[in-house]
């Protein structure tokens, strides 16, 4: 049984203390759990993720890196009355024959309020378009995968800003929980509702407020972080010695049965996209709230996985707007084109080039005189000679036709034949003449001049 506490158990619930963000109150038992719901009845719940971009620093704070703001929020007070609510009352002689899927389901149809921010400036940075060098394979290295999913967001429409207007709007959504559902009484006495922010592995997020100024004393009188994988239930259930109690967001939120049924396509929660997080991280928090005895042994205990909750309410039409706003871009292939490059960009860059080359090629293209290589080599041949008068005021007949006084040489040991069309000297080929117009061969000629 896990339920005791033993010495090595204290130590691990106290290791918290080294993280900025405190966890949640120690929770062993199931009464101690009924007591710490009892203090919960009205607060309110706000769990808050961030997902950044896929590349290196470069000087970067993580708040620039900042790619999505999720924000999912539960008001108590907000809750429609349901008789599967009833499950909150886990003495009730038939709790054994229930389970908290339908209960935990109820509250998130009623109550349950996200947003979902994408960063203006990242929005083209998708799994398929990230240019960071550890998606694609390397020479005795495979490739990392994506994380982050921005266009996957299954509960709220994506809403596109620049980052200093996602973080004023989380910031004015915090301090208007304060007075959020205040009665009169308490409104004439100067109280603020309590707020609970909840976070899993708070390392980040510690990071991303601090940068943003974002201090919670200022927030409001009654407001607090919690680092909800440092929770005492989480790190003593997937303490495997080496994790140090750290259980990943995948194993502990399926545990709890909060990212849905499992089917051919996966779970019915994708995971690293910042709302689809913050849904599980707080589905997962209000599970303890409408848990029965029987499955808090089952699942702290027995260390068995509870029933997953059905996710039919979600309205499928959000999720396919989100999913067409995605950036049709490419992903990267396996060839070294260079960043952001593959081989229909790196195909226009080169004809862009091409083009540019014979337009210069065009400005410097010598008179109707000088228009063959026979021509060039005469004009060569009077030019050194000076022997012919005659042939002499034809040469400068010539250079009065091209002002540009372009000059066309060939080799002495050139054997090519007049009539053939490589006879044309390269700077003054043009797309009509060219043997490869817009070709790579040709543009790679052009440019070795």
């Amino acid at each position: 049984m896990y339920s005791s506490l033993s010495d090595d158990d204290i130590s691990l619930a106290s290791a918290n203390l080294a993280t900025r963000t405190p966890a949640p109150p120690t929770i062993s038992s199931f009464t101690e759990l009924q007591a710490f719901n009892e203090t919960m009845k009205q607060t309110i719940l706000v769990a808050i993720d961030f997902e950044l971009i896929c590349t290196s620093t470069n000087g970067r704070t993580e708040l620039k890196k900042v790619s999505e703001v999720g924000i999912a929020i539960f008001d108590p007070r907000t809750v429609s009355p349901s008789p599967e609510l009833a499950l909150r009352d886990s003495t009730s002689s038939n709790s054994k024959f229930r389970s908290s899927s339908t209960a935990l389901e109820d509250l998130a149809k009623t109550a349950m309020v996200v947003f979902h921010f994408l960063m203006d400036k990242w929005k083209n940075q998708t799994e398929t378009s990230c240019p960071a060098f550890w998606h694609r394979e390397r020479k005795n290295k495979k490739a990392s995968p994506h994380r982050p999913r921005p266009y996957h967001c299954k509960f709220a429409r994506s809403k596109i800003m620049p980052s200093a207007e996602a973080i004023r709007q989380l910031k004015s959504t915090i301090k208007a929980l304060t007075i959020q559902g205040l009665t009169m009484d308490e409104k004439n006495h100067g109280e603020e509702r309590q707020v609970r922010i909840l976070f899993w592995d708070s390392s980040l997020e510690d990071k991303i407020f601090r940068q943003a100024g974002i201090n919670l004393e200022e927030m409001g009188k009654n407001v607090e972080a919690w680092d909800v994988q440092s929770w005492y239930p989480f790190r003593c259930r997937f303490n495997t010695g080496s994790n140090q109690g750290k259980a990943s967001g995948e194993t502990a939120f399926g545990s709890l049965g909060v990212l849905g049924r499992v089917d051919a396509g996966g779970q019915s929660v994708v995971l690293h996209n910042a709302t689809n997080d913050t849904v599980a991280q707080l589905l997962a928090f209000l599970r303890f709230q409408v848990m029965t005895e029987e499955e808090w042994v089952s699942w702290f205990d027995h260390r068995d996985d509870l029933s997953e909750l059905s996710f039919d309410w979600v309205d499928g039409a959000i999720y396919e707007y989100n999913l067409g706003r995605m950036p049709q871009e490419k992903p990267f292939g396996k060839k070294p084109w260079g960043k952001n490059k593959n081989w229909n960009n790196r195909k226009e860059s080169w004809q862009g080039s091409y083009q540019r080359v014979t337009q210069r090629s065009h400005r410097n293209t010598p008179g109707p005189s000088q228009t063959t290589k026979v021509e060039a080599n005469k004009n060569h041949a009077q030019h050194n000679s000076h022997q012919n008068l005659e042939n002499q005021k034809d040469y400068h007949q010539a250079e009065a036709v091209n002002p540009l006084g372009t000059r066309m040489s060939t080799p002495e040991n050139d054997t090519t034949p007049a009539t053939s069309p490589e006879s044309t000297p390269k700077e003054i080929q043009t797309p009509a003449t060219s043997p490869e117009v817009g070709s790579v061969a040709q543009y790679m000629a052009n440019i070795s001049l």
